[in-house]
Formats: structure tokens, C-alpha cells, sequence
């Protein structure tokens, strides 16, 4: 772990001590952070995880919590049963408020599912669990890369330390239709681009995100 803190400067080592601390005077003197692996200790965080991804923005806005059908249960423990999959909850003041469900795959952790309680975004709740989870996943000899999978976001440039090019390839004919739509795609991924860059420009994306959830 020690080796992973100097992959960061010296100025975002210094706020995320300064947000582990707050958060640990902020919870009455300690970080509670339960981890999960074997069978009945998964269905138990996935009771509590549910709970939770209820409150979350992704199940609000996108229905893209945690899942709640019985076939995603059934593999998740399966998972577990097997002993591959890792997962933890964070609590604060014996309230859970976040979660984190990554199964492993030949020594990769998989991001797969995280989640907090927007109550409690001021105390960096996604943040603080992913520095606990590290701490745990460290010494776990089954652990050898976490992989944040594809996609953007601030979380994984955080905490990522190398990134590898990967992409999906379809094929299409060349037909009319096929060529509209592709022409359509490529239109809107350039004026998303186009926005984000505008608003982080402003400095308004963030305050934007924080609008919308605050909204949900």
C-alpha cells in the first residue's frame, strides 16, 4: 500500500489523508469498513448493498444499481461459493452508506458495482471505501491487478495507475441506412465531447453532476 501511495502527488496524498481523517472524527473515532467473501457473509452484503443502490443516482436516475433479480443473486453467491468475488461495505455511524462488489478473474478485480448514499457525499463515502477496499485487496495473494474496465470518469483517473487501450469492433455493410446511422453516432459521441469540454472549461461540471443528484 505504501508503494501505491507514491504513485500520487504530494498534494492529493495530502487530501485524501485529510478526507480519511475527517471522515474517521466525523464517524466516532474509527472508519468501519466490512468485507465480504464467503457465501452467507455475500448474502448478507447483498441484503445491505440493496439497500443502499436504492438511494444511489445510478438506481434513480439510470435503474443502474445493484441489480435485484434472483439470477443476478444466485451468480453472486455462486461467485463467492467459489471464492471469487470480494466485497465491502462502509458504515458510518452503524448506517451503511456505501458499497463495493467486484468479483476476481484470474487475479483481476473487477470494478463492477459501486454505490453511496448521496446523504452522505459530503463525507467522501466513495472515495474513503475505495481506499479501504485497497487496504484489504494489498495483501490478498488471489489480487493481483484491479481493473477499473473501460470508460471515463474521475473516480477511476484517481485511482488508476496505468491504462490500456481497449475497444469494441463492429461491422457494418455499406448501405445507406448503416451509413446515416454510424454518421448520427459519431455526431453526437463529438458534441458530448464538445460539451464536457465546454462545462470542465467553466467549471461547472461538477457542480452540475451534484445539481442532479441533489434533484433525485
Amino acid at each position: 500500500m505504501e508503494e501505491y501511495w507514491g504513485t500520487f502527488s504530494g498534494k492529493t496524498r495530502s487530501t485524501l489523508k485529510r478526507k480519511l481523517r475527517k471522515f474517521e472524527a466525523a464517524s466516532g473515532g474509527a472508519i468501519d469498513v466490512r468485507s465480504y467473501r464467503s457465501r452467507e457473509e455475500v448474502r448478507e452484503f447483498l441484503s445491505i448493498a440493496q439497500l443502499v443502490s436504492a438511494k444511489t443516482y445510478q438506481e434513480r436516475l439510470f435503474q443502474a444499481g445493484l441489480p435485484v433479480s434472483e439470477e443476478f443473486q444466485a451468480k453472486t453467491l455462486s461467485l463467492a461459493e467459489e471464492g471469487h468475488l470480494r466485497a465491502f461495505i462502509l458504515f458510518f455511524q452503524g448506517t451503511p452508506i456505501a458499497y463495493l462488489l467486484c468479483p476476481v478473474e484470474e487475479g483481476r478485480v473487477v470494478y463492477q458495482y459501486l454505490g453511496f448514499d448521496p446523504a452522505f457525499a459530503e463525507h467522501s463515502p466513495g472515495t474513503i471505501l475505495q481506499l479501504e477496499a485497497f487496504k484489504a485487496l494489498f495483501p490478498d495473494p488471489v489480487c493481483q491487478i484491479f481493473d477499473f474496465t473501460e470508460g471515463d470518469g474521475a473516480h477511476k483517473r484517481l485511482f488508476a495507475t496505468h491504462t490500456a487501450l481497449c475497444g469494441n469492433v463492429y461491422y457494418f455493410p455499406r448501405k445507406l441506412k448503416y451509413i446515416i446511422l454510424v454518421a448520427g453516432h459519431r455526431t453526437l459521441l463529438a458534441a458530448d465531447r464538445l460539451i464536457n469540454s465546454c462545462l470542465e472549461k467553466l467549471k461547472l461540471k461538477q457542480r452540475l453532476r451534484a445539481l442532479l443528484r441533489r434533484q433525485v
